[in-house]
């Protein structure tokens, strides 16, 4: 009787490792993206001033129209505010919009001015445009330049505390500031890369 339980048992072993192998499920989820699916994940398109935007006395836009021009990310730091404003400055209106960006101790902040007609009120906000200045000191790094061939733009840096801050006139009418502060000169580049300035018409 012992050995024929012995042999049964053995029987029952050979014939489970016969058995053909289960079929193999395919889960949905190891299907590689779709196109539609790679298009949604990529980064927004940024935001363009529409053509009927509201216009202040002096034909400057709205601040409001302003606020939407800020990116996400400059730099590698993302948008954290935004603000803005219409003020008068001397006889004139001026529409300004900050927005401020962060990324661990990297700091940024982005002012855009718009005056208009009212191209006498550059002088105030730009008290450098008609200078020209080209240093490049142990400490310090100042030059003056032309944004995309035509447009003036000073940027400064201070090595030693690594703060800087560029800034650019556009078409006679926008100022544009980007300063930042625990940054390199080359995060300043960037920043002003990110922010397409090209969209201010």
């Amino acid at each position: 009787m012992r050995y024929n339980l012995y042999f049964i048992l053995l029987s029952v072993l050979f014939g489970a490792s016969c058995k053909p192998n289960a079929p193999t499920k395919v889960s949905a989820e190891a299907e590689p993206a779709t196109e539609a699916q790679t298009t949604q994940s990529s980064a927004p398109a940024l935001a363009e001033i529409p053509a009927d935007a509201p216009r202040l006395g002096n034909q400057a836009y709205d601040y409001q129209v302003l606020l939407p021009l800020f990116p996400p990310i400059v730099s590698h730091a993302g948008l954290q505010t935004s603000s803005g404003e219409n003020y008068r400055m001397g006889a004139g209106v001026v529409a300004t919009a900050t927005g401020s960006y962060s990324y661990q101790d990297r700091r940024f902040s982005v002012v855009i001015h718009d005056v208009g007609s009212n191209q006498e009120l550059l002088a105030d906000l730009a008290k450098w445009s008609g200078t020209v200045v080209n240093e490049d000191m142990e400490t310090e790094y100042t030059k003056t330049w032309l944004w995309d061939n035509k447009h003036p733009a000073l940027t400064t840096y201070d090595k030693p505390r690594r703060v800087g801050s560029i800034s650019v006139i556009l078409y006679n009418r926008f100022v544009v500031d980007i300063s930042g502060r625990n940054i390199e000169l080359a995060d300043l580049d960037k920043a002003l890369q990110d922010m397409h300035l090209e969209r201010l018409k």
